[in-house]
């Protein structure tokens, strides 16, 4: 397993005063925040995934690949002692947890089938310098495909807005 200091976390000392390392979890996202690779987020960009700007400079989401299309995933959870509906069934925690769902107190759920691509975030803070670059030059080239509302309405922590008549 490959350590390494999460961009997000910088270089803010564990509670034992060392840096606390990162790695990559067995489904390709950082330990630390969860973000996903440069090279996921570039693979779901070529791929004509969608890309849903956020009201931070510093992260986006990206539709990547779901490896469990298909299978059920739990979309809602309740607690009470009286089934909510036809459509809920018992909470069942191998579920639950699959599905993100933590803690407990759930006594119904709802499943339903995952589809072919799910959300995942995406810490801009991971791009490498040469990835920023490429960025931006998908962006200017119009070769990333934006969720609503079709542009960076926040601009990434990295980019500066050039004006109409200057040279860059």
């Amino acid at each position: 397993m490959s350590e390494f200091i999460c961009p997000q976390q910088g270089s803010r000392p564990s509670a034992r005063g060392r840096e606390a390392k990162s790695y990559l979890r067995a489904d390709g996202t950082c330990s630390y925040c969860g973000s996903i690779t440069e090279q996921a987020f570039f693979a779901a960009v070529e791929a004509g995934l969608e890309v849903t700007p956020t009201d931070k400079s510093y992260k986006v989401y990206v539709d990547v690949p779901e490896e469990r299309a298909g299978q059920p995933r739990v979309v809602s959870v309740t607690g009470g002692d009286d089934q909510p509906g036809p459509d809920w069934i018992p909470a069942d925690p191998a579920h639950l947890e699959a599905s993100g769902w933590m803690g407990g107190g759930y006594n119904w759920m709802q499943l339903a089938p995952r589809g072919a691509t799910r959300q995942a975030k995406f810490y801009l803070e991971h791009l490498s310098y040469e990835g920023q670059i490429r960025f931006v030059a998908l962006v200017n080239a119009k070769g990333m495909q934006l969720a609503y509302p079709g542009f960076f309405y926040v601009a990434p922590f990295f980019c500066e807005p050039v004006r109409k008549g200057s040279v860059a």
